[in-house]
Parts: C-alpha cells; sequence; structure tokens
C-alpha cells in the first residue's frame, strides 16, 4: 500500500512536470507568436515609411519642370540677384521718402526682394532658389536681396520682423509680402499670380 502511494505521488509529480512544460510551451509559442506580429508590423511600418519616402522623392521630382533641372545646374549663370542698399532700392524699387503715403513702383520689370540675413538658416535655403529665378526669369523678373542686418531701415520701413520675407512688386498694383521659406514650385506659383507670366 505504500508503495503504491509512493508510486502514485511520483506519478502525479510527472503529470504535473509535464502540465507545467506544457503550459510553458503555450506560453512561449503565444509570445513568440506575439513577438513575430511585433516584428511583422514593424517591417509592415518601415515598408511604408520607405515607400512614403520614395513618393515624396518621386513628387519632389515631379514638382520639378523640364526647366528646372536646367536651372539648378547652371544656377551659376549670368543673372543672379542684386543686393540692393538704401538708395539702390529707392532708385529701382520705391522711393518711400517723396511718397510715403502712396506706393510708386519705379522698377522697368516687376521684382521679387528676399529680404534675409546671413545667419538665418531658412534664409540659405531660399537663396539658391533665388539664384535659379533670377536666372530663369531674366529679363522678365528683376530679383532682388536685401541684408536686413546691413539694411535696417528698409528692413523697419516694411515691417520686417521674421525672415526670409519675400516681396513680390508688380509693376501696377500694390506688392504682396510672404513670409517663411517655400520651395521653388510655390515662388514660381506666387510669380505667376502676381506678375501672370
Amino acid at each position: 500500500m505504500r508503495t503504491f502511494k509512493i508510486t502514485f505521488l511520483i506519478a502525479a509529480l510527472f503529470a504535473f512536470i509535464a502540465c507545467g512544460n506544457t503550459g510553458a510551451n503555450q506560453v512561449d509559442s503565444q509570445q513568440n507568436g506575439s513577438s513575430k506580429q511585433l516584428n511583422s508590423q514593424e517591417e509592415s511600418i518601415q515598408a511604408n515609411a520607405n515607400e512614403s519616402e520614395q513618393n515624396s522623392d518621386a513628387e519632389a521630382k515631379d514638382d520639378k519642370g523640364p526647366d528646372d533641372d536646367e536651372s539648378d545646374k547652371n544656377s551659376g549663370g549670368s543673372a543672379e540677384p542684386v543686393h540692393l542698399d538704401k538708395s539702390m532700392f529707392l532708385d529701382k524699387v520705391f522711393d518711400y521718402e517723396k511718397n510715403p503715403k502712396e506706393w510708386k513702383f519705379k522698377g522697368k520689370r516687376p521684382c521679387i526682394i528676399d529680404f534675409y540675413a546671413d545667419w538665418c538658416g531658412p534664409c540659405k535655403k531660399v537663396a539658391p532658389i533665388m539664384d535659379n529665378l533670377a536666372e530663369k526669369y531674366e529679363g522678365k523678373v528683376d530679383v532682388y536681396k536685401i541684408d536686413t542686418d546691413e539694411q535696417k531701415e528698409l528692413a523697419k520701413v516694411f515691417g520686417i520682423k521674421s525672415i526670409p520675407s519675400v516681396m513680390f512688386c508688380p509693376k501696377n498694383g500694390k506688392p504682396a509680402m510672404y513670409k517663411g521659406a517655400f520651395p521653388k514650385s510655390k515662388y514660381e506659383k506666387l510669380l505667376n499670380k502676381h506678375f501672370e507670366l
């Protein structure tokens, strides 16, 4: 009888250990399944991120017209933005001393004026765009630059508080000011809107 009890206890113990291992195996397999699912979700997210990055690259390329690539390559051409000081501004754009209350544009062609500073990061992104626009629209639009650190009076007259700020001056009508850095395609849309090119 005693032997039977010991044998029964040993059998029960083995059964208990076996059940514990089976449960542990089930937990392990559930954890493995969860981690596999997590890994596949991460891979899916990464794939989506890569795909959206490729799409945005493709959109950026699509945003460029056939002329853009040429102007990007040839930004060292003859047409460049002209840096204005106060006297040049009064002569080429608008004499606010003689006409303090009424805008009278003095230019022969419509113009863009980029208010910038050398230390400004976004201004550095806009600079090559202005170079490209000066070259692309040579003879149609004048592109000017005003350093707000050097030309404080001009910055004050036009209320420049954030840079870059780009002013579009049509031959007829009042100028329009846009604050912030935009892609080249946006500046070209604004050119067409204000100057009807």
